[in-house]
């Protein structure tokens, strides 16, 4: 992506940015001749967070699914579904036998990016992001206002994956199973880039989490939140989490 400056080195507008993408070849050596001025390259990338699933056995531990994605989360249940197939029978999955899957506290920490996500964006938001992925640097495109502006489409497009790509898909590939699920969402006190009530409205059991004691008041929104839910969406059982 290439940015001439603006006479503010901090503020770039939006018709001078130009995606030259293709002009990278797979070694990441870049084949352009700009034309005649100053140019700024700026070059986005993205990897895994890193995050391995926690607490787990040793031999089920491994790097968190990206949760904005709908065939990674598909591929992912299908695998670890398959494994109790194999193990108990595909009859056994289901009314006759395992019926529900908890979803425990989102411990995963947040990831704000996906193969698709540009044409996720544009598809829910009704406009091409590339031109203001600059912002995500830190930098203001065009003006202040307009920059927050798509702040907030990107936080909202992120909040809509994870809710229908992650919590909505493992609730699909559960139900073709006949088999529900226990949903917590995030919890308090940890980074979350979703809306609660939206991971929770597709549970069979939107559920909160066990600390409600009187000195951790952060806390009480989760399980007033799952009431909430229930409430809304239309399920007659919310859980909370116990000790045995």
């Amino acid at each position: 992506m290439e940015t001439p400056p603006a006479d503010n080195d901090a503020v770039v507008h939006t018709k001078n940015v130009l995606d030259i993408s293709d002009k990278m070849d797979a070694n990441g050596t870049l084949h352009w001749t700009p034309p005649e001025g100053r140019w700024r390259i700026l070059r986005l990338g993205w990897s895994l967070t890193g995050k391995l699933n926690n607490p787990a056995s040793e031999e089920g531990t491994g790097l968190e699914v990206d949760k904005l994605n709908q065939e990674h989360v598909k591929a992912y249940m299908d695998t670890y579904l398959g494994i109790y197939e194999q193990a108990v029978g595909r009859s056994n999955m289901g009314s006759q036998g395992i019926r529900y899957m908890l979803n425990d506290s989102y411990e995963a920490m947040a990831a704000n990016w996906t193969d698709d996500i540009l044409a996720e964006f544009e598809r829910r938001r009704g406009y091409n992001p590339t031109p203001w992925l600059p912002v995500l640097t830190g930098r203001i495109v065009d003006n202040a206002e307009d920059s927050d502006r798509f702040l907030w489409d990107y936080r909202r497009t992120l909040a809509d994956l994870i809710a229908e790509e992650h919590y909505g898909t493992i609730s699909e590939e559960l139900r073709a199973r006949g088999m529900g699920r226990y949903g917590e969402s995030h919890e308090a006190l940890r980074a979350f880039i979703g809306d609660g009530m939206e991971v929770k409205k597709s549970a069979d059991v939107p559920m909160g989490a066990a600390w409600a004691r009187s000195n951790l008041p952060k806390l009480l929104p989760d399980l007033r939140e799952s009431a909430s839910v229930s409430h809304l969406y239309g399920q007659n059982i919310v859980a909370a989490e116990s000790f045995t």
